[in-house]
C-alpha cells in the first residue's frame, strides 16, 4: 500500500508524502525497480543531489537485472509447448515490460548525470549524459527531449576539469526537468 499511497501523493504534487511513502515501500521489497525509480525522480525533483545519484544507480541496476530476466523468460516462452497465440501473449507483455524499463532507466541516466553535474563531478555527469540517447528508441520521445539532450551533450567542454579562478557553483538545470517532464508525459500516454 506505501508504493500505491506515493503514486497518488507524486500525481498531486505532494513529493515529501510521496517520498516517505516511497521510502517505506523501498524498504519492504528492495526488489521493487519501479519503487526505486520513483524515488530517485522525487529526489531528483526535491534537488537532493547526492541522494539521487545513490537512489537510481541502484534503480538502474535493478532495471538491468529485470531486463535480463525478461529476455530470459522471452526465451523459454518461445521454446515452450505452448500455443503460438498463448506463447505472443506472453511475450508481448514481457516485452512491454522490458520497453517501460528501458523509459525508466533513460530518466534515471538523465537524473544521474543532473545531479553528478550539481555535484561538481562533471566527469560522471558526461558518462551518464552520453548514455541516454543511446537507450532511448522512442522516436517521439526523443523529439520532446532533443534539446535537453543537445545541451546535455554539448556540456561536454564544460563538463571537463579545467582550472579557473572560480570554481563554478552547482547549477540546476530548470529547463532539463520542464523536458524531463514531457518525456513523462510520453511515458504515461
Amino acid at each position: 500500500m506505501p508504493k500505491l499511497a506515493g503514486l497518488i501523493a507524486y500525481r498531486r504534487r505532494e513529493l515529501d508524502v510521496s517520498r516517505g511513502k516511497f521510502e517505506v515501500a523501498r524498504k519492504r521489497n528492495t526488489n521493487d525497480c519501479e519503487t526505486a525509480y520513483y524515488l530517485g525522480v522525487i529526489l531528483a525533483e526535491q534537488r537532493l543531489w547526492p541522494r539521487t545519484a545513490e537512489v537510481l544507480l541502484e534503480a538502474g541496476q535493478c532495471i538491468e537485472n529485470a531486463e535480463r530476466g525478461y529476455t530470459e523468460e522471452i526465451a523459454k516462452i518461445r521454446a515452450s509447448n505452448d500455443p503460438p497465440e498463448r506463447q505472443a501473449k506472453k511475450i508481448a507483455r514481457r516485452e512491454q515490460y522490458i520497453a517501460k524499463g528501458r523509459r525508466m532507466q533513460a530518466t534515471s541516466w538523465f537524473d544521474i548525470a543532473v545531479a553528478y553535474y550539481n555535484l561538481s563531478r562533471r566527469e560522471e555527469a558526461r558518462q551518464f549524459a552520453k548514455r541516454w540517447p543511446a537507450t532511448n528508441s522512442s522516436a517521439s520521445a526523443q523529439k520532446k527531449f532533443s534539446p535537453v539532450w543537445r545541451k546535455a551533450h554539448s556540456l561536454g567542454p564544460a563538463l571537463s576539469p579545467q582550472p579557473s579562478a572560480q570554481s563554478d557553483p552547482p547549477v540546476y538545470w530548470e529547463d532539463v526537468f520542464v523536458s524531463r517532464k514531457a518525456f513523462f508525459a510520453v511515458r504515461q500516454g
